[in-house]
């Protein structure tokens, strides 16, 4: 008998997880247990899959443009106003491409579009 995905080992126990927490703004991910790993897994996949490269960069570098921003990489922390600008970028991309906001920040730091200064991690707005 095949295994399918919504197989528990386990009697009554939870099929579908409903995640609370952003794995990407609470700074150093702390991947556990198997689940956390996975879940991990998934939201990188899926915001590859989704966001193809080289239509997410054609978008992403017109916003920038149109922002008037000469680099094509942003660092959360040096500028208050570009931080607001930043999460309104991620909510866009998320809404342009419909995926979830975890997606579309993933994606922005996988491409570098966005980085972080170290010192920001655990309070960071992406």
């Amino acid at each position: 008998m095949q295994m399918t995905l919504f197989d528990s080992a386990i009697p009554n126990e939870p099929v579908i997880k409903c995640r609370t927490t952003d794995i990407e703004s609470s700074g150093k991910r702390q991947l556990v247990t198997d689940d956390d790993w996975i879940e991990w897994q998934a939201d990188y996949m899926a915001s590859a899959l989704l966001m193809p490269k080289k239509i997410f960069t054609r978008y992403v570098t017109a916003k920038f443009k149109s922002a008037g921003m000469v680099r094509m990489c942003y660092e959360i922390g040096t500028d208050f106003e570009k931080d607001l600008w930043a999460d309104v970028l991620s909510r866009e991309i998320a809404d342009t491409f419909d995926v979830s906001l975890t997606a579309a920040k993933i994606r922005l730091k996988n491409l570098n579009f966005i980085k972080e200064k170290q010192e920001y991690k655990q309070f960071s707005i992406i």
